[in-house]
């Protein structure tokens, strides 16, 4: 899938926050059938590349200090359906590579 919209976001010092996306998913025939067995209840994978760009910008007095880091990760988790209307996730596991990952 392709991330279609995401904000710009700021936080304070000290603050937490989260940043919500508009993600477009192309289902094939493999996501599918995930799916439907997670109708039934049974653990499906969800597998994320995260690639993202972390902007630090930091003003002391007269100091100004600007850091740019590119984060990639490939993270995944199981996701579970329940009747009526419930997702479960497992815990998110992140490494430099779906090799690493597995």
């Amino acid at each position: 899938g392709n991330i279609t919209s995401i904000p710009t976001a700021t936080l304070a010092a000290g603050s937490t926050g989260k940043i919500e996306a508009d993600l477009l998913i192309s289902p094939t025939a493999e996501v599918i059938g995930s799916g439907l067995a997670m109708i039934f209840g049974q653990q499906t994978p969800l597998y994320l590349e995260n690639n993202l760009e972390v902007n630090v910008d930091v003003e002391i007095f007269t100091a100004h200090v600007k850091v740019q880091r590119s984060i990639n990760k490939d993270c995944g988790m199981n996701l579970a359906f329940h009747l009526p209307a419930d997702f479960t996730t497992g815990p998110m596991s992140c490494a430099d590579s779906w090799g690493e990952l597995v």
